[in-house]
């Protein structure tokens, strides 16, 4: 009679006939009734159990729920497309395929057993749904469902930042599965380490410090992973470089704690040790300056150079191209003066040889290492250690050739010659305005052809400073550790801007200036040919 009556209120309350004696002995029907799978039988998952009493298992792993079936008993229903789809279950694939593809399910395969199953996180009886604020894995307690298993790292993630927000009910701070994501968890040593670094500053930490909306919650800088990405370690990342600093390398890990914490890694105090792992006898300098460096942030010296090189290369390069405009137009007309071709010994062609070959390496190589997806990088298809290397060894080239040259104007006879003529004064500037005003029709008297005149002096000149100016900023970016022995990061960063800068200055100069003179000019070849064609056609 007993158990007639209690069939009878079990069914009432939606538990099927077949499943309603399992109430009699087990008591977590209540939590069953609460589940998503409240509709399925008890025999769906526990098959063979049916006939009562229960049959005797040997051992344990003869279940059909044991650690070693359960994985298979879920993937009857959640390996279905149909049913996952049906049930808007999150995933692009199968979450019991993302499940086996990720470390935990590798693990249960390989028979480790104590791994993670699809019960130790959702629940065996009373699975709810993620969106209810009693499941398992829900925001609220996947810290802990994880910590379960991660002990130390979630003792680490409840110091940090991030556990303490998450604590307080705060909206949007990150979990577990919002970094290592939720069913198709990889281990960080299995995926290859560029894609593992690349992840950090691309994908995990910037869904947050590059949202506005959470910048604003949380008066955080936005800036974050664009200044990261930005700076030589993002450069380098972005390149394929695997031994490069990413956001864990400074911040932490599970451990992140705020800036002005004096246990946090990035702590003034704290950053020689911290910067020191891959710098090493990393000095006070190391602190003293802004790593994340922007427009909006950092040493005030460095914002005024950079506003110093953009008003400069306006103005110069703007200059140039007026210029030869003015001076392309008389030239077709036969009313400009037409510049003597310089003579060139075989010494000197041979120095001009190995100018040329290192400039060039140098700027594909240095462009492609700032711009590594654009048409540089596709120009200079290397990985991050190759293109550093070739612009490095060019650039010793470049600085040889120089010291070389010195020592050939100051100990041949040819080279004090070249050296006296190309002496800059006054009447070069005064030539250059005569000219300037006669190819603008300005001036009526055409002047007097020199060589080597103001073009030929302006761009030498202008050769032997951004020689110096990018060796000697490039060896102290070389050698940062030891540069920064004696100089605070902030200037280090200016030594960047100016190395950055006065590359783009002299790049654009060859193309406007020597470019033109030497190949585009209509007075010399192979223009000049084709003029002078043209002309006796006429």
């Amino acid at each position: 009679m007993a158990i007639a009556l209690m069939l009878t209120v079990l069914s009432g309350i939606g538990i099927s006939q077949d499943s309603a004696n399992c109430a009699d002995c087990h008591e977590d029907q209540t939590s069953y009734r609460q589940s998503v799978h409240q509709k399925l039988n008890c025999f769906d998952c526990h098959a063979g159990y049916k006939e009562f009493p229960h049959p005797e298992r040997a051992a344990e792993a003869e279940s059909p729920v044991s650690r070693s079936r359960i994985v298979s008993i879920c993937e009857r229903c959640h390996g279905n497309l149909k049913f996952v789809e049906d049930n808007r279950i999150p995933g692009r694939q199968l979450p019991v395929i993302n499940y086996k593809e990720s470390v935990h399910g590798k693990a249960i395969s390989g028979g480790k057993l104590d791994a993670a199953l699809c019960t130790d996180c959702h629940g065996s009886h009373k699975i709810l749904a993620p969106t209810n604020t009693g499941s398992l894995v829900s925001r609220a307690n996947s810290p802990s469902t994880c910590g379960s298993c991660h002990q130390q790292e979630f003792e680490q993630y409840t110091r940090s930042v991030h556990g303490k927000a998450h604590a307080q009910g705060k909206s949007g701070v990150p979990t577990c599965t919002d970094c290592h994501g939720i069913h198709s968890i990889t281990h960080p040593g299995e995926a290859r380490k560029t894609d593992a670094e690349k992840a950090l500053g691309k994908t995990s930490c910037s869904r947050c410090h590059e949202s506005e909306v959470l910048s604003r919650e949380y008066s955080l800088p936005k800036d974050r992973v664009s200044s990261y990405l930005d700076s030589y370690h993002g450069l380098a990342v972005s390149r394929g470089s695997v031994a490069v600093a990413n956001c864990a390398s400074c911040h932490g890990v599970h451990e992140i704690l705020e800036s002005a914490d004096p246990a946090s890694s990035i702590h003034s105090s704290n950053l020689p040790a911290t910067c020191g792992t891959c710098h090493p006898g990393a000095s006070a300098n190391f602190a003293r300056g802004t790593v994340h460096q922007s427009r909006g942030n950092g040493h005030a010296l460095v914002r005024w150079v950079s506003f110093f090189y953009v008003v400069l290369i306006i103005v110069v390069i703007g200059s140039m191209a007026v210029h030869n405009v003015f001076d392309f137009r008389a030239k077709l007309r036969s009313a400009a003066v037409s510049h003597a071709e310089p003579f060139f010994s075989r010494g000197e062609v041979v120095q001009h040889t190995f100018l040329l070959s290192s400039f060039f390496l140098l700027v594909v190589t240095g462009f492609a290492l700032k711009w590594p997806d654009s048409f540089f990088g596709v120009l200079v298809p290397l990985g991050e250690t190759y293109r550093r290397w070739i612009h490095r060894g060019s650039g010793v080239v470049m600085i040889a050739l120089a010291v070389y040259h010195v020592l050939y104007l100051l100990t041949t006879f040819r080279g004090r010659t070249l050296l006296r003529e190309f002496q800059p004064g006054w009447g070069d500037i005064r030539a250059g305005v005569r000219n300037f005003m006669f190819i603008t029709g300005l001036r009526r008297e055409k002047p007097d052809e020199t060589y080597p005149g103001y073009v030929e002096k302006a761009e030498y000149w202008a050769l032997i400073w951004g020689t110096a100016i990018m060796g000697s900023t490039g060896l102290l970016l070389w050698f940062e550790n030891l540069t920064l022995r004696f100089l605070p990061l902030w200037a280090l960063n200016v030594l960047t801007v100016i190395h950055f800068y006065e590359a783009i200055l002299a790049t654009l100069a060859i193309l406007v200036w020597h470019i033109y003179f030497v190949v585009l000019d209509p007075t010399v070849y192979p223009l000049k040919s084709a003029k002078t064609k043209r002309t006796s056609e006429l």
